[in-house]
């Protein structure tokens, strides 16, 4: 009986509001575990494969809960989307200005510089072998992230 799958028929839920249908959140939080069951089983190669899947996952996983409503999950659901954009091997020291190194990260952040220097033009550059190099994956060990795993509907 182990292997016996059963399916239901949700169709005739669809047509109602996001917020009366009691389907959302659960089906919400599982496309979010099944693409963080994607993420944290795979190594670069296959995240590298799967991320088209996984982008789907989360994209509707976002689109079905209500950030107001459910700002945890759609947050965590938001920040696994934006890991598969960013590259963890990408830091401040391997920004450049004007063909020198960033000496001072604290620069970085001061807004009064750009407002004092209205002609002050600056460029950020990334090296292109910071960006080849495999992702680490922040969220793996992060424990906000295992404490939605174990919610119920």
């Amino acid at each position: 009986e182990d292997d016996i799958v059963k399916l239901y028929d949700l169709t005739s839920l669809c047509q109602t509001d996001r917020d009366d249908n009691p389907y959302t959140l659960p089906v919400a939080l599982l496309l979010y575990k099944m693409a963080s069951n994607m993420v944290t089983g795979s190594d670069h190669d296959t995240l590298s494969k799967e991320s088209g899947t996984i982008r789907t996952l989360l994209k509707h996983c976002l689109n079905m809960l209500d950030p107001n409503k459910f700002p945890e999950y759609y947050c965590a659901a938001a920040y696994m989307m934006s890991d598969l954009y960013i590259d963890d091997n990408v830091s401040e020291q391997s920004w450049t200005c004007d063909g020198s190194e960033v000496v001072d990260s604290e620069s970085l952040n001061d807004d009064l510089l750009f407002e004092n220097e209205q002609e002050f033009r600056t460029c950020t550059t990334v090296d292109i072998k910071t960006l080849i190099q495999p992702q680490q994956h922040r969220f793996k060990n992060i424990p906000d992230m295992a404490r939605l795993g174990n919610i119920h509907g």
